[in-house]
């Protein structure tokens, strides 16, 4: 093939015609040759699109696609040179978009939120080739590959339907609380998740239900952590049954509202590194009033039972010995008396209480001050009850009650046959009062009393006027008051001490008669006492050991005469002086 013809070349030695020969004509050549037209009709030839691979982004990023990177050398061509455009360019809906640019030359490639993963993107060239003159434009289609890399998305914390009120008390349900993750689909699906959950005052703690995988870390506390998949987090986090899920422990709360914080901190899937989102959110506390606590201090549980004669009662008893006490410091405290006999009434240091409906309220500060005033003849039982209020509600302790026995002036009261302790009070005009075998306090009033303890560590004070004081058994307190006062021992409590706080050396006698024999007569020697009272100054008291069957034989006890020591001047002297002392000093009472 020629480029000005076509040539066939033939020789005579070739089978066929393939030249012009002529027999006979010497002219005729073996060889020979001419020219003929051959007219070829255009026709155009498809483009090539390349398949492309413009590598990786990451996860909810875009990428720009250049025409000059699909159409030109080593990519996309056409055999015939003919120019290419990109006709058309396309990808799947669920992996993201595709988007011209104004500038006509490029696109922006966006792929859907959250996705990872391989994308195929096809793309379609045109040349603008022509057949026979006449237009043909050819096309062929490529791809482009992409891959999107995933990126660890923060996980979700919605708190806008957590709860907002709660009750000041222990066991609140906490819920409405969702955590979410885009991340967590497919293999991510249940890998764990943690969730710190805090409060500004309180103790969160977790119910779990049964079959659950869910860890809490620490059992309760201010701040605690839950970790498990997503699915059981939001079970228990925003609608658990009655009973599970997160609970706070809001009693004694200090304020209006507590604020709560959640933290979740995802596994860092697909990137490997966690992220943490929080929410805050305010619970609105209702308050609730908390049960105070109501009390006898030890030593004054004789209060619960008191007999008195009618002029004590008018004058007014002394409730003394209460113990309230709140749980809630921020709520107010009262001590509540109800049940009592008509006619009586309650008055403090502040002055009277006025009744509201039988019931009389005293303020916190009167607690120690109550007097029950004006209990009549008979036997009374008055209840009294704390009570502590927070915002217009209110909660009581347990009562306590308090007998009142009330008699008559000038009637003796025996409560010789009463195990519990007892108080004792007499009037002025000279009664006997006597106790049994608890712990009790006697008092009596201005005249002559006769005051006998019985078993049991008692406290016992004369009053006015010239008054017998027995102790009894057990370790007790003599108060002789004012007026010649007789303390007075019937037997021996082996191991006590009896204290006398008021010996007047001009006034008061010790009797000793019932118990040392030798006391009986006339006059005493001071040697036979010798053998029964061991003597002993202690700064200015004196105390005497008595021994009935001799000093280091049988039982014995010891009286302790307060002051005693500095009003003789005792110290410095040895025994028998003192006991000397003691019976010039008229101390015993001493005859037949």
């Amino acid at each position: 093939v020629d480029p000005d013809g076509v040539k066939v070349t033939a020789t005579v030695d070739d089978n066929g015609n393939l030249g012009l020969v002529e027999p006979g004509n010497d002219n005729t050549l073996n060889q020979n040759s001419t020219e003929f037209v051959i007219n070829v009709s255009e026709v155009n030839d498809k483009p090539i699109a390349a398949d492309v691979d413009l590598g990786s982004i990451n996860e909810d990023t875009s990428l720009q696609i250049n025409v000059s990177q699909l159409i030109g050398p080593g990519l996309s061509t056409d055999p015939e040179g003919h120019n290419l455009i990109v006709k058309s360019i396309s990808v799947p809906p669920e992996q993201g978009e595709i988007t011209a640019n104004p500038d006509g030359v490029s696109w922006t490639f966006t792929p859907k939120l959250d996705f990872s993963g391989d994308v195929t993107i096809s793309y379609v060239i045109e040349d603008d080739g022509t057949t026979d003159g006449n237009p043909d434009f050819l096309t062929d289609q490529g791809t482009i590959s992409v891959t999107v890399v995933g990126v660890n998305d923060a996980p979700e914390v919605d708190v806008t339907s957590a709860t907002s009120t709660i009750d000041e008390s222990a066991g609140q349900q906490i819920s409405g609380i969702t955590i979410a993750d885009v991340d967590y689909v497919d293999t991510f699906a249940n890998d764990p998740m943690s969730v710190e959950l805090s409060v500004s005052y309180g103790a969160l703690s977790v119910n779990l239900p049964a079959g659950s995988t869910v860890t809490v870390t620490p059992a309760s506390g201010s701040s605690i952590t839950l970790e498990g998949t997503l699915a059981e987090l939001n079970a228990l986090l925003n609608s658990p049954a009655t009973g599970e899920g997160v609970m706070l422990d809001a009693s004694f709360a200090t304020a209006a509202e507590i604020a709560l914080t959640v933290s979740a901190t995802d596994s860092g899937n697909p990137s490997g590194m966690s992220i943490t989102t929080s929410e805050t959110h305010d619970i609105i506390v209702n308050p609730v009033a908390d049960a105070p606590t109501l009390s006898i201090q030890p030593g004054f549980d004789y209060i619960r039972n008191v007999s008195a004669n009618l002029s004590v009662s008018n004058n007014g008893i002394a409730i003394v010995g209460l113990m309230a006490a709140l749980t809630d410091v921020n709520e107010v405290l009262s001590v509540e008396l109800s049940d009592l006999p008509a006619g009586a009434s309650v008055e403090t240091a502040s002055g009277p209480i006025t009744a509201d409906g039988g019931i009389y309220s005293v303020p916190a500060a009167d607690i120690d001050s109550i007097e029950i005033v004006g209990a009549g003849v008979g036997s009374h039982t008055v209840k009294v009850t704390a009570v502590s209020t927070d915002d217009g509600q209110s909660a009581q302790s347990a009562p306590i009650d308090i007998v009142l026995n009330i008699s008559p002036d000038g009637t003796d009261i025996d409560q010789s046959a009463q195990t519990q302790d007892v108080e004792l009070l007499g009037d002025d005009t000279g009664v006997n009062l006597t106790a049994g075998a608890g712990d009790d306090r006697i008092v009596g009033g201005d005249g002559g009393d006769i005051l006998t303890g019985g078993a049991g560590n008692d406290e016992i004070i004369g009053g006015a006027g010239a008054d017998t004081i027995d102790g009894g058994l057990g370790s007790d307190i003599l108060t002789g008051g004012t007026g010649n006062d007789i303390f007075v021992w019937h037997e021996i409590s082996d191991g006590a001490t009896d204290t006398i706080t008021d010996f007047t050396v001009s006034e008061d006698k010790i009797d000793l008669r019932d118990v040392l024999p030798e006391l009986k007569s006339a006059t005493v020697g001071v040697d036979d006492l010798l053998d029964h009272i061991q003597v002993t100054v202690q700064n200015e008291d004196l105390a005497m050991t008595i021994h009935p069957d001799g000093v280091g034989s049988g039982e014995e006890q010891t009286i302790l005469v307060e002051n005693l020591a500095q009003d003789l001047t005792l110290g410095g002297l040895d025994q028998g002086q003192i006991l000397n002392t003691l019976i010039d000093q008229n101390i015993f009472l001493h005859d037949s």
